[in-house]
């Protein structure tokens, strides 16, 4: 019977008789905790306590096991070598050996655990925040980029003077010079949006919610920005307008699947930096080229199915694939009972329902908004008249006809729940909104058709957005 040794504990066998004759066979598994899987090609080192640099190496092999043969007596020190634990920056986790008996031994060599993790280098636990780590990474080699600059910003409501406000924090964090980062009391509930860049090379805008242990990590891949001028069609009209769109030498393969593993035919995959498309065969199978190299977003819909995105990484010389799964909405409409569709009788919305009949502008409600099924609050606008969602950016960027300047677009003014946004062209919508919680939209492309309350003097227009629950739904009667 073989004994089994955890991570840091020693166990000692009874001695032996003859010691220096006894030979015996120490074998386990490397495992990450952090990812919970075990970890092939790592280096497994076995050396003598009493003799430092003494010793044997071997490389964990399929599901992270591994074996050293004939070690004679004496006390051996087990550890192993991973690029997982120098992204992390933890020492050489160890385990301390001693053959006495001829007995086999076991060992289990492991990564620490996702709150041991955060404890090191948060010094609190994983409930304070999370521990969001990393690389910035090269689009062309592969290699870490060290002095790259991440900034990652997420939406946060609070409450100030007893009115609820909404807060749009923001972090940034340089990479060293091993291109490593990583940054504490990362929220564990919102989305967070992330960017890189060094120098003339950036990523694109990607998103991501830390995991429940608290523990994340996320490398960016940063690349050259090549632009060609590619003409794109704007507004309910026939309209084109030349734009700058950024491609490159990346390449991605992949599937749409709905969950029970059938393929999705004549979904569309769309790369949202340039919203350049891809339509699934009737396999399921898509393929997009000429994509700039780096990390982006990929989003994937069809018709009756919820939209999906994807955070994907690009290098040059290298195929990227993704699957995505889509989830039939029917499968959540199922389960319950429309019991109200109205919104909230709140001021709000009687002054919204007051300036509707008044027919200036154009206002969608809940029901408009889901029947468009968007991904990025700017799926919602793109057939109303005046209005253009531009390639580039998280979802793309919104303009309105421009009526009154040299310019054929402007930027118009932003009002979130009455608040006014600045600098929405620089932040981009989707940053300040997401489309769950969105419950109307009105539409004032002409500054004349602006109500008091929203007018500015950017000579644009404004873009007035309501947010909260669209529809009261219960549980169906059994």
């Amino acid at each position: 019977m073989s004994r089994l040794l955890a991570l840091g504990v020693c166990t000692v066998a009874a001695g032996a008789a003859r010691a220096q004759d006894v030979r015996t066979s120490i074998s386990g598994t490397v495992y990450d905790s952090v990812s919970r899987r075990y970890l092939d090609s790592a280096v497994v080192q076995l050396m003598r306590a009493d003799r430092p640099g003494t010793g044997v190496t071997v490389i964990s092999a399929g599901g992270g096991k591994f074996q050293f043969d004939s070690v004679e007596a004496g006390t051996w020190i087990l550890g192993f070598i991973h690029p997982v634990l120098d992204s992390l920056g933890l020492p050489l986790p160890t385990v301390q050996v001693q053959v006495r008996t001829a007995e086999p031994i076991r060992a289990m060599l492991a990564v620490p655990s996702p709150a041991s993790v955060v404890r090191r280098f948060c010094g609190v636990s994983p409930d304070s925040g999370g521990l969001w780590y990393g690389q910035t990474r090269s689009g062309v080699t592969g290699l870490p980029v060290a002095a790259a600059t991440v900034i990652a910003q997420w939406n946060r409501i609070v409450v100030v003077n007893r009115t609820i406000e909404r807060q749009i924090p923001a972090i940034t964090i340089e990479s060293n010079e091993d291109g490593s980062f990583h940054h504490c009391f990362m929220p564990r509930e919102e989305i967070v949006l992330v960017r890189a860049w060094r120098g003339a090379d950036s990523s694109g805008v990607l998103s991501f919610t830390m995991p429940a242990a608290g523990l994340l990590r996320r490398d960016i891949y940063v690349g050259p920005v090549q632009v060609v001028d590619a003409r794109v069609a704007v507004d309910s009209t026939a309209d084109s307008v030349t734009v700058p769109m950024r491609i490159g030498g990346g390449s991605l393969r992949g599937r749409v699947l709905r969950s029970g593993g059938r393929p999705v035919g004549g979904a569309r995959v769309r790369f949202s930096e340039s919203g350049a498309e891809a339509m699934a065969n009737g396999d399921g199978y898509f393929h997009l080229d000429s994509l700039p190299l780096g990390s982006f977003t990929i989003d994937a819909r069809a018709i009756g199915f919820l939209p999906v995105t994807r955070s994907v990484d690009f290098v040059e010389g290298q195929v990227t694939t993704a699957d995505f799964v889509l989830e039939s909405r029917q499968s959540y409409l199922d389960t319950v009972r429309v019991v109200s569709r109205r919104l909230m009788d709140t001021p709000q919305h009687l002054e919204f329902l007051a300036r509707k009949k008044l027919g200036f502008g154009t206002f969608l409600d809940e029901e408009d908004i889901e029947k468009r099924n968007p991904m990025f609050v700017s799926d919602v606008l793109r057939v109303v008249p005046g209005v253009t969602v531009l390639p580039g950016g998280f979802g793309g960027s919104v303009r309105f006809r421009n009526t009154g300047g040299f310019a054929q677009y402007c930027v118009p003014a932003v009002f979130i729940d009455g608040m006014q946004v600045f600098d929405i062209s620089s932040l981009g919508l989707e940053t300040v909104v997401s489309p769950e919680i969105v419950r109307a939209i009105e539409v004032y492309p002409r500054p004349l058709q602006v109500p008091a309350q929203y007018r500015t003097t950017n000579g644009c227009g404004s873009l007035v957005i309501w947010t909260g629950p669209r529809s009261t739904r219960v549980p169906p009667p059994s």
